[in-house]
């Protein structure tokens, strides 16, 4: 999301060996800086909501103007050399200074910091009942769950952190499956039960290939889901996608790179309860692979560390990092869009009015016009209340 560690370089000089030469100088001081990232002796602390990180004032007043003014000789700043941020987290704080020191990003910043509570752990089971499980290796978001006995008594809850949830479920043939339920049960569900579906949990039911119903611990039983854009029965390799909204109350279902469409239970999901992925199986021997789409293991930059990083450049005008902070929020409104993710869009486009980061909102107002779910949370009062005014 962020620009890669090296880029091109133009010296201006027809001469292969001169410009070799020049990346070559230019790598060893990136590396110099890189290192002072993690220098003891800076003479600047940030102190932050889960420690404190030291920097350069020399590094700082060249990235703007508003830190020169600060680390005058009068400010409080300069004199202390303290600077509070009480509402910034280590690791927003990092990628925000990788940026200024070397113009690049680190994905180590967010994999191994902690940012979110599922970042460079494993997945892993809560709790099951007559089910093997199988994290393969070299993965941290993928597990592979296999029934050991008939019945509807072979289930098992998967670790999904806290808040929103987006998992993949896939089959090798979901026509060869037999009957498996697939959605979400609260974190505490206590002993798994014979047909957990019935009283705990909001569920999707896979039949004979066919993702067609719902059940729920409300008293929905076999209720339709309408107009689903998909086709019946699935496509023996279809990737399901399940999302789950607090904001919203609501649960949704897709396939493959189809759009999602709200699972039609008969009350909304309560939102005062934690929820984690669920699935069970109705015959034994049977296996499906469930993948946390929400897990940031990877190089994308969590979305909530992106936010801080362009409020922190905004703040403090560093127009560079602000700049590319700034296009990565549009894309990202985009690709929300595209998912139907209309927690992400909140999220941007809050972080954008709270920040007053005008171009990221006039982006968000823009792809608003044709977000058919978020018309729908807007008009059913479901948005946050600021977001709702934008």
């Amino acid at each position: 999301s962020f620009p890669p560690a090296t880029r091109p370089i133009f010296c201006g000089v027809n001469n292969r060996s001169c410009c070799m030469a020049l990346s070559e100088d230019i790598k060893h001081v990136l590396a110099m800086y890189e290192g002072m990232l993690d220098d003891e002796d800076g003479d600047v602390i940030f102190r932050l909501a889960d420690g404190e990180f030291r920097a350069h004032r020399a590094i700082l007043r060249a990235a703007s103007d508003v830190f020169a003014c600060m680390f005058k000789q009068t400010m409080r700043e300069s004199v202390e050399g303290v600077v509070d941020l009480p509402d910034v987290s280590k690791v927003s704080m990092r990628v925000f200074l990788r940026l200024i020191y070397t113009g690049h990003v680190d994905v180590a910043d967010w994999q191994h910091m902690g940012a979110g509570p599922s970042v460079g752990t494993q997945m892993r089971v809560l709790q099951q009942a007559n089910m093997n499980s199988i994290l393969p290796p070299d993965t941290v978001s993928l597990l592979q769950l296999t029934s050991q006995a008939p019945g509807w008594t072979s289930a098992a809850l998967v670790d999904s952190g806290h808040g929103g949830l987006e998992f993949c479920f896939r089959s090798a043939n979901w026509a060869e499956l037999g009957n498996v339920m697939i959605g979400i049960a609260p974190r505490d569900s206590g002993q798994l039960v014979q047909s957990v579906f019935n009283s705990r949990g909001f569920w999707g039911f896979v039949s004979g290939g066919c993702l067609s119903t719902v059940y729920a611990q409300d008293g929905t039983r076999g209720r339709a889901i309408p107009s689903q854009p998909w086709p019946s029965p699935l496509p023996s390799t279809a990737k399901i996608t399940l999302k789950y909204s607090p904001s919203s109350s609501s649960m949704m279902f897709a396939v493959d790179d189809g759009p999602f469409t709200t699972a039609p239970f008969n009350t909304s999901i309560p939102r005062d309860t934690a929820y984690c992925a669920a699935v069970t199986f109705f015959e034994p021997f049977k296996t499906v692979e469930v993948v946390d789409m929400a897990r940031p293991s990877s190089a994308v930059c969590p979305l909530a560390t992106l936010i801080e990083v362009a409020s922190l450049a905004k703040k403090y005008m560093v127009k560079r990092v602000l700049s590319r902070s700034i296009c990565v929020l549009q894309k990202r409104l985009a690709e929300a869009r595209a998912r139907d993710d209309t927690d992400d869009f909140e999220l941007i486009l809050a972080g954008a009015v709270a920040s007053d980061m005008v171009a990221v909102r006039m982006a968000a107002l823009d792809c608003a016009r044709n977000f058919p779910i978020l018309k729908e949370k807007f008009e059913e009062g479901k948005l946050r209340p600021h977001v709702a005014c934008e």
